[in-house]
């Protein structure tokens, strides 16, 4: 597979190649310094497996986080790549010893493809035309969007152990105000600094933040996101898989980062920034007690 496929319909899957995404020949030489194989090609009985994933993927915002490949390979035995690149074999082993969550080792071999580093880096380039060049800014993910909402009112009742919630001494749902509380009394953020917010919900739903007289200047990928290649002008509008990596690629370009501890996407970035020595790098969110609702 070589290029982004489409149903027939609006309603159809997007199916991106690994290579849309990553650039192959970086990884490939990553593979052999570290004496693992990257082969062309999927087992026939994975196959199934490799669709329902990509399908997955396409459908819902996950910025092909480290974490989800990971959840995936313990499932189902394999992390689905399309293209060139499908298929690991870690010292003659069959089944693929990714881990992307918690091996850095081949993390490190991914390298984003030309393509998103020209959009990202003409993103950078217009925040610091419009905000002043340089343009400093601070990363911000929010979630509050109703779906975040169903998910966090799962964890009031803490008597459902099969909740993640359930052992959790960290609120789920954060007010912005709440997070504007902890920029300043905590994480020492000044009242004006440009920050780069990512959020579903429209910045008009978080007055204290980001609004007029908020505590941030804010910005979201629509401000700086206006010159699109052709190819992610038609994609960006099918799937959210597009939007958030191209959204998570700019926040790795802030000074900090700061997210909710619940999130793959906020951990994910939280991870990446403390790998890279970057030391700002923080949950907002508040403790709550065990034996109380903590949503």
């Amino acid at each position: 597979m070589h290029g982004p496929q489409h149903g027939g319909g609006p309603g159809d899957t997007t199916i991106l190649p690994f290579s849309h995404f990553y650039e192959v020949p970086a990884f490939e030489a990553h593979a052999r310094r570290h004496n693992f194989s990257v082969a062309p090609a999927l087992p026939a009985h994975l196959t199934q497996a490799c669709t329902k994933q990509l399908s997955f993927a396409a459908s819902f915002q996950y910025a092909l986080t480290r974490a989800f490949y990971a959840g995936w390979a313990s499932s189902h035995g394999v992390v689905c790549l399309t293209g060139r690149a499908v298929w690991f074999g870690m010292e003659g082993n069959d089944v693929p010893d990714i881990g992307w969550g918690g091996n850095a080792m081949h993390a490190a071999g991914l390298v984003p493809s030309v393509l998103y580093q020209r959009e990202v880096a003409g993103m950078v380039g217009r925040a610091a035309a419009r905000y002043g060049a340089p343009a400093s800014f601070i990363a911000v993910h929010i979630r509050t969007e109703p779906d975040w909402r169903r998910v966090c009112s799962i964890g009031t009742d803490r008597r459902r152990s099969d909740h993640w919630l359930a052992t959790s001494d960290r609120a789920c749902l954060v007010h912005p105000r709440d997070v504007v509380a902890y920029l300043r009394d905590a994480a020492g953020v000044r009242r004006g600094a440009l920050a780069f917010v990512m959020s579903a919900d429209p910045l008009s739903s978080m007055p204290d933040l980001c609004g007029e007289g908020g505590y941030l200047t804010c910005f979201t990928p629509d401000e700086v996101w206006v010159d699109r290649h052709p190819r992610l002008e038609a994609l960006s509008h099918r799937t959210q898989l597009v939007r958030a990596y191209v959204s998570y690629l700019l926040a790795e370009r802030a000074s900090a980062v700061y997210g909710n501890t619940h999130s793959t996407f906020s951990q994910q970035l939280v991870e990446g920034f403390r790998a890279g020595g970057k030391g700002a790098a923080e949950f907002y969110n508040p403790k709550c007690p065990l034996d109380a609702p903590c949503w």
